[in-house]
């Protein structure tokens, strides 16, 4: 049984050349842990939560090494909104979207800059260098970087939901008409394929809702590792 198996095992510790088999078309990751690495390596949270920003740009330049041309992060799920460490995220992630769209990471490589969720709910001052950063990367098609953003994997089905009902309301939709197909298309991810394999960190034992749709046929390895622990190679170990 899954509680019995110690989480480190179910992230395989092979390195990148020891994976056999194409790279993955989108890797999904959750960012957690954050806490508890900060007390375990003794720095305070705020530094913390700012390494995620290093950590995110680390793991997009792994994206583009080992081809791999999707992937998303967990960044702010709705229900972190609630938790009394949230503050501590809003001032690096201002930082960085403020710097994305003079970044030759994402400019070199043209990554294009994706944020799915109820982002424009956030605190204002995050808001602006949100909509600069997909502005500045909109007109790239190499890779793509997704970040969830007050995010809640019930609520996007329930708003493809609203659309699709929308579309039958105006008879523009036959109630059997409605296929897997078109609630995927209906989804704040509908532009991208679903996820090969999706990394959950922190020792959590859930996906908590992360791609809930599109999760249906991904590989999940869960790991102890917080999320600032993850390695290059790890984006391929599923």
């Amino acid at each position: 049984m899954l509680d019995k198996i110690p989480l480190t095992r179910l992230l395989p510790k092979k390195p990148v050349s020891a994976i056999d088999g194409p790279a993955p078309k989108h890797i999904a990751i959750t960012v957690a842990g954050i806490s508890s690495h900060a007390k375990r390596e003794k720095v305070e949270v705020a530094e913390a939560y700012r390494l995620i920003f290093d950590k995110v740009r680390e793991l997009v330049q792994a994206a583009v090494r080992q081809d791999i041309p999707i992937i998303t992060f967990s960044l702010v799920p709705a229900r972190s909104l609630r938790d009394p460490l949230f503050e501590a995220i809003i001032g690096p992630m201002k930082d960085f979207f403020e710097a994305v769209p003079k970044e030759p990471l994402f400019h070199d490589n043209q990554v294009r800059i994706t944020v799915l969720g109820k982002w424009y709910g956030m605190p204002s001052k995050v808001i602006e260098p949100i909509k600069r950063a997909v502005d500045a990367t909109k007109d790239y098609d190499r890779f793509f970087c997704n970040f969830c953003i007050n995010y809640d994997g019930q609520e996007e089905i329930v708003d493809a939901c609203r659309i699709l009902a929308r579309k039958v309301q105006a008879e523009r939709l036959g109630i059997d008409g409605i296929t897997k197909e078109q609630v995927k298309d209906a989804l704040y991810s509908s532009y991208f394929l679903p996820p090969s394999g999706i990394i959950v960190t922190g020792g959590e034992r859930s996906l908590g809702g992360f791609l809930l749709w599109d999760a249906s046929e991904a590989r999940i390895a869960f790991t102890e590792k917080s999320f600032l622990a993850l390695a290059p190679g790890d984006l391929q170990s599923l």
